[in-house]
């Protein structure tokens, strides 16, 4: 007899993040069918500073029969401060940042996740772009030797901000590519790709480096978060993009925060009944 095929269906906190994490989190996306869960290492939704609240979560994910499978650090999200800046020219800001997400980074691996999601910094003026550009990768390089003795991976996310780092896919490519690493891949984010080119086009240039996802749907004006099927993008196009490239990880769905929990959550799970499982 087959083994029953297990669903590599996730969602994001970012679905709960207007609300501090509790394990009634869990316990909805449980109900709803989701074997995963991506943290975002935000306050006041999750402190990964605080490493006794993390062994409380560790118990509470086993209970409730869900993987942590990544975080969002915390650089370019909201909440964070102006510190958190991987890309800054002050050696005292960027190691502060740097130090930020290594605690983000701490916390996944020991609620035995795999994947780090990064931004690789916000907008860079014309006649600061090549600097600000070396020193987010001397903190990536710096993120990777630790993320690697921790046993998790590193996911570079296709930026939104105008004139930002990674804004464009033959950026990104090219700059997980200078790494050198297997450690090292690509979050592509659906709903940013979708409002800053050609979206099969990006996806077809991370290609092989695509190791995450964040999946959400827009009209190609805003960074809404719907759920997929409720935007423009063509999914079946994305679906077949992401079979010839080889993509084999999670379907983390990115979804903005609804009232309507259960029945939000009841969509993504038939969306991904449709597309991916």
């Amino acid at each position: 007899m087959s083994e029953k095929k297990v669903k590599r269906l996730g969602i994001s906190n970012y679905f709960f993040t207007k609300e501090e994490f509790s394990a009634k989190h869990l316990q909805i996306a449980s109900n709803a069918g989701f074997n995963f869960i991506e943290f975002w290492g935000v306050m006041p939704h999750y402190n990964c500073h605080d490493f006794s609240r993390t062994a409380t979560t560790k118990k509470q994910l086993r209970e409730h029969k869900v993987k942590v499978h990544s975080i969002h650090t915390t650089s370019g999200l909201p909440y964070d401060g102006a510190n958190i800046s991987i890309f800054a020219f002050e050696e005292c800001q960027r190691k502060a940042a740097v130090e930020e997400i290594k605690k983000n980074i701490c916390t996944l691996a020991l609620l035995d996740g795999e994947i780090a999601v990064i931004h690789p910094g916000g907008a860079a003026e014309p006649d600061e772009r090549v600097r600000r550009l070396q020193k987010s990768k001397d903190s990536i390089k710096e993120l990777l030797d630790y993320s690697v003795s921790m046993g998790i991976k590193i996911a570079i996310e296709n930026t939104l901000v105008d004139n930002a780092i990674c804004l464009q896919a033959e950026e990104l490519r090219a700059y997980v590519d200078s790494f050198h690493s297997d450690e090292i891949g690509i979050c592509f984010d659906t709903s940013h790709a979708n409002l800053t080119q050609d979206i099969f086009t990006a996806e077809k240039i991370c290609g092989d480096k695509i190791i995450h996802l964040h999946i959400s749907d827009n009209y190609g004006q805003k960074d809404n978060h719907f759920v997929p099927y409720e935007g423009q993008i063509d999914w079946l196009q994305f679906r077949d993009i992401l079979k010839d490239v080889g993509y084999s990880g999670v379907y983390m769905f990115e979804i903005r925060p609804n009232p309507d929990e259960a029945g939000t959550l009841k969509k993504v799970s038939d969306v991904y009944d449709k597309l991916f499982a």
